[in-house]
C-alpha cells in the first residue's frame, strides 16, 4: 500500500512539473513562461526567461521547449528557435531550427542548430549542432 502511494505521489509530481506555468507577455500570445535564477561564479544571480508553446521536464533538470518560435531572454542576450533544450546542471542551451541569437550590443547571429553556454551573464555559442546531435521531443 505504501509503495502504491509513493508511486502515485511521484507520478503526480512529475505531471505537475510538466504542467504549464505563468502566462506570457504579449511577445508570444498564448504562450507560457518559465523563469530560472542562474548563479554566476562571481556570486551574482541572473534571470533566464523562456516563453514557449509546448513543454516537457526531465528528472535530471533538463527542460524541453517547443514553439513557433520559443523565446529566451538572459540578461541582455535574447534567443529564439523552434526547439530549445535547457540543461540546468550543465548550464547549456541547445537551440534548433530558425535560431537567432542577439547579444547585448545588438549583434545578431543565425544558426541551424547551436549549443550555447550560459556563463558570466551571456549566452555564448560553443558548438554548431548537426541533425543527428539532438535530444528527442
Amino acid at each position: 500500500m505504501l509503495l502504491r502511494l509513493l508511486t502515485f505521489l511521484l507520478l503526480a509530481g512529475a505531471l505537475f512539473a510538466q504542467s504549464r506555468t505563468d502566462k506570457a507577455p504579449s511577445t508570444c500570445p498564448g504562450c507560457d513562461t518559465q523563469s530560472f535564477s542562474i548563479h554566476g561564479k562571481d556570486g551574482a544571480n541572473s534571470k533566464l526567461t523562456v516563453q514557449f508553446a509546448e513543454y516537457r521536464w526531465g528528472v535530471t533538470g533538463t527542460h524541453w521547449y517547443r514553439g513557433n518560435p520559443v523565446f529566451v531572454q538572459y540578461n541582455h542576450s535574447s534567443l529564439q528557435a523552434d526547439h530549445i533544450i535547457y540543461h540546468k546542471r550543465q548550464k547549456t542551451i541547445e537551440a534548433r531550427i530558425g535560431v537567432v541569437l542577439v547579444d547585448g550590443s545588438g549583434k545578431q547571429e543565425r544558426f541551424d542548430g547551436v549549443l550555447l553556454k550560459i556563463e558570466n551573464g551571456t549566452l555564448t555559442p560553443v558548438k554548431l549542432l548537426k541533425d543527428k546531435e539532438h535530444s528527442a521531443f
